[in-house]
This record gives structure tokens, C-alpha cells and sequence, in this order.
């Protein structure tokens, strides 16, 4: 019974009592699928499952492998070359000669770049340009009177406030800090140490939980590098705030 239920699940039902031979291509790996699957395991690994499906068998496949991650709690890892079944994933490895070039929990990936896109840093990058920026940043939590940045320090990280509320202050010439700022939401903070190549200028503290993402000196570097324009509009931007 579990198995009709499978195959009808896959838009076999009718295709139960066929042999082999009397099925399509696409229609076999479908019934490949059932097979792997009947028996609700914790962990399944698919090779491109959908390598010889239409869009729609495709949808199919991948929505009953998404249904059984959410409601059997089973992981299911995909190697495939089908970019069609990536609105489905929670995360997505991607690999060049062997080798990782990136790993990016989607659901973090997108809000990364709504928020880069916001930015008066990054609003002037095209979307391809922003997606490889935000596939390259770390997110980290700070807690309520945790210290992000100290004055003083070598500037290594960008941090992009996620959720929270930050104070930016400075330490006067008698030692005592003066409010400067407070900054929240898709705020970037840190940036200028990476600009210019100086110490830190302030101490950004955080006032709630905070959620960031940061993002390496070089990676910013070489994203500023890979484009003049883009420098030149960073650097205008900063200087127009002194």
C-alpha cells in the first residue's frame, strides 16, 4: 500500500502494474525515486534526480523530497546541476573543480542582499555582484552590551546589521566616550578602516541582541577592486558623510 501510495504521489498511480520496458525514461527514475524513498528514511542522497525529467516531473520530485525534509525531518543532499530546483533549498554548496567556493543558507543569502541593496554602499552593484558579496559573509550574534568594533583596533571585518540597535561612540581627549551614532537594520558598520587602512575610529556596542553579517577585509577588498567605478562611489559616499 505504501508503495501505490509513492507512486501515486509521483504521478505513477496508473503505471503501477507496467514493467519496465513499458516505461519512459523520465518515468523509470520517477519509480527510482519511489524506491528510494517508501521507506521513509533519515537520510537521503540524490544524484541528479531530476537529470532526465520535464519541469513539471521535476516540481514533482523535488516538492515530495522538500514534503519529507519538513514533515519526516529527513536531510536530503542533491548534487545536481538543475538550477530549477533551487527555490526549494535551504542551503546550497557550490563547487568548482573539486573544490568549495561557496556555502550559503539561502533564506540568509536573500535578506543579505535586500539589505546590501538598500545600502548606499552597495545600491550601485548589479545583482550578480551583490549575490557573490553576500555569499562570502558570516553571520554572527551579539548579545546586549556585547562590543563589535573597539576604537583603536585593525579594521578586518564589515559587519551589516541584520536586526538589532548598535550605539557608535568615541573616546574624547579625557578618555570619556561621546555618542556619535545609534544604527540599526541594514546599517553597515565598520567600514572605514577598511576604506582607508586605518584603526578603528570608534566603538560600536551592541544595545539589544544583534544579528550581523560580516564580511572579510579581502573579500571586500577585492570586490571594491574588481570594479573603479565602484571604489570611486564608496569612496565618494564615505567622504560625504565626514
Amino acid at each position: 500500500a505504501r508503495c501505490v501510495e509513492m507512486l501515486q504521489r509521483l504521478g505513477l498511480g496508473n503505471r503501477a502494474s507496467y514493467l519496465p520496458q513499458a516505461l519512459s525514461g523520465g518515468q523509470r527514475q520517477r519509480v527510482a525515486v519511489a524506491r528510494a524513498v517508501v521507506s521513509r528514511p533519515r537520510l537521503i542522497l540524490a544524484d541528479d534526480p531530476t537529470a532526465a525529467l520535464d519541469k513539471e516531473s521535476s516540481a514533482v520530485v523535488i516538492s515530495l523530497l522538500k514534503r519529507m525534509s519538513v514533515e519526516d525531518g529527513a536531510t536530503v543532499i542533491i548534487v545536481t546541476h538543475d538550477s530549477r530546483i533551487l527555490d526549494l533549498a535551504d542551503r546550497v554548496v557550490n563547487m568548482v573543480d573539486g573544490s568549495i567556493v561557496s556555502d550559503v543558507t539561502l533564506h540568509d543569502a536573500v535578506r543579505i542582499c535586500e539589505l546590501l541593496r538598500a545600502n548606499d554602499l552597495f545600491k550601485h552593484l548589479t545583482p550578480a555582484e551583490i549575490t557573490n558579496i553576500a555569499e562570502k559573509m558570516t553571520r554572527r550574534l551579539f548579545h546586549a552590551d556585547d562590543v563589535i568594533i573597539h576604537q583603536g583596533d585593525p579594521g578586518d571585518l564589515l559587519y551589516l546589521i541584520g536586526s538589532g540597535e548598535v550605539v557608535v561612540t568615541q573616546r574624547e581627549r579625557d578618555g570619556r566616550p561621546a555618542l556619535v551614532a545609534t544604527v540599526g537594520t541594514g546599517r553597515v558598520i565598520g567600514e572605514r578602516a577598511l576604506i582607508v587602512d586605518e584603526p578603528r575610529n570608534a566603538t560600536c556596542t551592541a544595545t539589544t541582541e544583534v544579528e550581523t553579517f560580516s564580511l572579510a577585509k579581502a573579500d571586500f577588498i577585492a570586490g571594491v577592486e574588481s570594479r573603479a567605478s565602484f571604489k570611486n562611489q564608496i569612496q565618494s559616499i564615505y567622504f560625504q558623510r565626514q
